[in-house]
Formats: C-alpha cells, sequence, structure tokens
C-alpha cells in the first residue's frame, strides 16, 4: 500500500502578545503519514519507522500534546478505531523507547518539544478538536495569566466559566471543570497565580 501525507491544518485565529507576555497562539495540526494496516501488524512492529516519524511530527507541532491524543491520532492514521490492551502496550513500550520530554497530571501524560522551556511558556490555543483533558494544564494556566491581566482579579467560578468558553467549550461539564480547574492549581503551584478570599488574581508577575 502507498503512503500518504496527509495536508497541515491550522485554525485561522489572530495572536497578539499583550504586554506581559500571555497570549493566544494558532492550533497547527501535524502533517502526518497515512497508510491502512490491521492491528496485528501495528503492534508486531512492521510500522516501527512510520509510528516514530509520526510521533515525533505531532510533538514538533501540537506540543504540549497528551498521550491520550497522540496514540488516538497515531491509531488514526493506520485506519484503526480503537487502541485494544496489545497495541496500548506496544505504545507504551515504543514511547519509552523514544525518551520523549514528559509531564504527568492525575495520570495523564503530556509530551514536550525536548528543547522547550517551561519556565518561558506562555502560550495557549483554543481546544480545536482536544478533549478538555488533551489541553496540558500549563496551557489552561496560560490562559487563565491571560484572562486576570486582561479582567482583573475574578471569583474562581466565574473565571472557570470565563476560561471554558475562552477554549470553546459550550458548558461546564464535569470533564471541562476538571480540565480548567487542574490548569488553575498549576498556575497556583507555578506562584503565577493566587487565590485570596475567593478571588484569583495575579502574582509575582
Amino acid at each position: 500500500m502507498t503512503t500518504k501525507i496527509s495536508k497541515s491544518h491550522v485554525v485561522e485565529e489572530t495572536s497578539a502578545a499583550n504586554e506581559n507576555g500571555y497570549y493566544e497562539i494558532v492550533y497547527t495540526e501535524a502533517e502526518l503519514r497515512y497508510r491502512y494496516a490491521n492491528s496485528d501488524d501495528v503492534a508486531s512492529g512492521c510500522y516501527e519507522e512510520d509510528i516514530r516519524y509520526n510521533i515525533q511530527k505531532l510533538i514538533d507541532a501540537e506540543s504540549p500534546i497528551s498521550k491520550h491524543r497522540l496514540c488516538k491520532k497515531i491509531m488514526q492514521s493506520f485506519g484503526i478505531a480503537r487502541m485494544g490492551d496489545r497495541l496500548s502496550g506496544y505504545m507504551d513500550h515504543l514511547l519509552a523507547k523514544e525518551g520523549l520530554r514528559s509531564t504527568i497530571v492525575g495520570g495523564d501524560v503530556f509530551y514536550w518539544k525536548s528543547f522547550f522551556s517551561l519556565a518561558e511558556y506562555k502560550t495557549f490555543r483554543k481546544r480545536f478538536d482536544r478533549e478538555p483533558l488533551d489541553i496540558a494544564p500549563e496551557e489552561v494556566s496560560n490562559a487563565i495569566c491571560k484572562i486576570l491581566l486582561d479582567q482583573g482579579s475574578l471569583p474562581e467560578e466565574e473565571l472557570i466559566k470565563y476560561l471554558a468558553k475562552l477554549f470553546g467549550f459550550g458548558s461546564v461539564r464535569d470533564i471541562v471543570f476538571k480540565a480548567m480547574h487542574r490548569g488553575l492549581l498549576c498556575g497556583i503551584k507555578s506562584g503565577r497565580i493566587e487565590k485570596i478570599g475567593g478571588r484569583i488574581k495575579i502574582k509575582n508577575i
């Protein structure tokens, strides 16, 4: 079967940095190799070169990217709708062998570019087609900082609603709240954000 390269998809939005450096950027979807293959052949390592190529493309274009999203897109590149236990084990093995830079939050793994400085990370992107927990807490924290710099201090509940809307979620259902709230906790832990009397504000800018 022939190998095909997908066209990259870029969400057309204008990014504008504010004076403190927190700003929105466009979400760029990685250009991947696509070919149809059965799950047994993939799990047997027949397409390891293609998978490693796609992993690097995903990290280069879409990081921070969750392990869940990365694996899902790798499977989709082979026309596989569901990743069973054997494929899951194979991907765990391959990702461990790659030695990728990663962070872990609540059991969710996120992959980053190897040379990336978390201390200097101040951008965020709309959700695109990401699920709520596919958005890294550090990215959510950056969006919170941008909101607070624009709006001033806000009550936590109001901030979460504003944040969910900014990322493109229509409502604050439980999983959306969890994703937004762990971004808030990330910001507090980093020392960029603080909670005083039920209100959230920027700290030490």
